[in-house]
């Protein structure tokens, strides 16, 4: 799935988080795998606990941060495709 700007996310139920001393940690137990992210990916995990488009989400970013919106789309477009793939998020085109 080619994913854009226009397209809605929201995480899956499953993962479960914590802090630790490296930033925020998800276990998926059902995908059997560990992630740890980096503030600006643990942002965008927590951007995602509602749906939300994802232009939204860049621009929440980018506001939080003081990025530029085109370089916070690229990393919510990247990280939200991460996502999509290990199955922790949901994304369609349109409202959930």
């Amino acid at each position: 799935m080619g994913l854009t700007l226009e397209h809605w996310a929201m995480r899956s139920p499953e993962p479960v988080a914590a802090q630790t001393g490296e930033g925020l940690a998800l276990l998926s137990a059902a995908q059997g795998k560990y992630f740890v992210l980096n503030e600006t990916a643990a942002a965008i995990w927590e951007g995602l606990a509602r749906p939300i488009a994802l232009h939204a989400l860049a621009a929440e970013l980018a506001g939080q941060f003081g990025i530029p919106r085109d370089e916070a789309g690229s990393a919510v477009i990247d990280l939200v495709a991460e996502f999509h793939e290990q199955n922790i998020v949901r994304v369609q085109v349109g409202r959930f």
